[in-house]
């Protein structure tokens, strides 16, 4: 169960640390969506606006990255998040960089969820769904491998929310 509350970070951890400009505009590659459930439909998706509020190096070499909600979120009974994590190679310009070799970092194709493809970049994209979206719905993860690679990818997860 997810605290609802814009006050603790979220967590990213990886391999390798990330180029300044991915971690000042973390919507580049990475966004967090709200949605209202209202039975097997989700309304009023939005983005939740995200900020860097603290990096670690870990004893492996690997870094902790947290992010914070820049507002506050308006939570309901039972709300979803869906988390979005993406990179477009090779146009570099729209993807996050790594500090140290300036290249994609991301090697992931994860499907957390249910959504195809074409809903996923309807949400990346902002699309308003007049008539809702379906429900987001986990997929089981067992056995799917987080890389494959080739730099580049897509990854999402959704987690249910409920009001304490």
């Amino acid at each position: 169960m997810a605290q609802l509350s814009r006050t603790p970070p979220r967590e990213i951890i990886v391999f390798r640390p990330l180029a300044n400009a991915a971690l000042e505009a973390p919507d580049v590659g990475l966004r967090v969506w709200h949605a209202t459930v209202d039975g097997e439909t989700f309304f009023g998706l939005r983005q939740i606006k995200l900020f860097r509020s603290d990096e670690q190096e870990l004893d492996d070499g690997a870094f902790r990255y947290a992010f914070s909600f820049t507002e506050e979120v308006e939570w309901h009974g039972r709300d979803e998040i869906l988390v979005q994590l993406r990179s477009t190679p090779p146009i570099v310009t729209e993807s996050p960089l790594g500090r140290d070799h300036p290249a994609v970092l991301l090697d992931a194709d994860f499907r957390g969820t249910i959504l195809d493809s074409q809903t996923l970049f309807r949400v990346w994209s902002g699309d308003t769904f007049n008539n809702g979206i379906p429900a987001f719905q986990q997929r089981p993860t067992e056995g799917e491998t987080l890389h494959n690679g080739i730099a580049g990818g897509l990854a999402h997860w959704a987690f249910t929310a409920t009001r304490p």
